[in-house]
C-alpha cells in the first residue's frame, strides 16, 4: 500500500487514493482479489464487481520486489479482454528493471487470444513508453489526459 499511495502522490494513480478511506477501500480490494480473485471498482459505468488477479514479483531472497494487479476490462470480459490495472515495484528496487519485467512476464504468459489494455496518466511516462516498447499501441486518450492502449500481437 507504501508504493501505491507514493505512486499517487507522484500522479500515477488517481489522486483519490490519496484519501486515508480509499486505501482502506483499495487495501479491501487487494484482500477481496486475493481471497477471491474479484474485486470492486468504480468506473464510468458505475460500481462494477470483476474478476482480478494480484500476481507478486520477486525471490524467497528478496521478498516481494513488485506487483501487477491484472483485471477483466469489462465485468465478464475476462476470457478475452484482460487490463494491466497496476504495476508498482517497491521503492528501493525501482530503476533495476524489475517494473519491465513483471509486464514483460505478464504479456508473455497471457494467451495469444486475450485482448490486453493498460492505462497511463500523465505522469507515468515512462510506463507509458515501457509499454509502447514492448507493443502496446495507443488508443484513445481522455478529457483528463489518462492515455488507453492495446497490445498489438504479431
Amino acid at each position: 500500500m507504501n508504493e501505491v499511495v507514493e505512486g499517487a502522490k507522484n500522479g500515477h494513480y488517481i489522486d483519490s487514493l490519496l484519501d486515508p478511506e480509499q486505501q482502506m477501500g483499495l487495501r479491501d480490494g487487494f484482500r477481496e482479489v486475493i481471497y477471491s480473485s474479484s474485486m470492486w471498482r468504480n468506473s464510468e459505468r458505475g460500481a462494477e464487481k470483476i474478476a482480478a488477479w494480484l500476481l507478486t514479483y520477486g525471490s524467497p531472497k528478496d521478498g516481494c520486489v513488485g506487483y501487477t494487479l491484472v483485471s477483466e476490462r469489462r465485468p465478464g470480459s475476462r476470457k478475452y479482454e484482460i487490463e494491466l490495472y497496476m504495476v508498482g515495484v517497491r521503492k528501493d528496487c525501482q530503476g533495476r528493471g524489475h517494473g519491465r519485467k513483471i509486464v514483460q512476464f505478464f504479456v508473455a504468459s497471457s494467451p495469444s487470444t486475450l485482448k490486453l489494455y493498460a492505462r497511463c496518466y500523465p505522469n507515468s511516462q515512462a510506463m507509458f513508453f515501457l509499454l509502447q516498447e514492448i507493443g502496446f499501441v495507443l488508443v484513445s486518450t481522455t478529457h483528463q489526459g489518462i492515455r488507453e492502449l492495446a497490445l498489438c500481437r504479431k
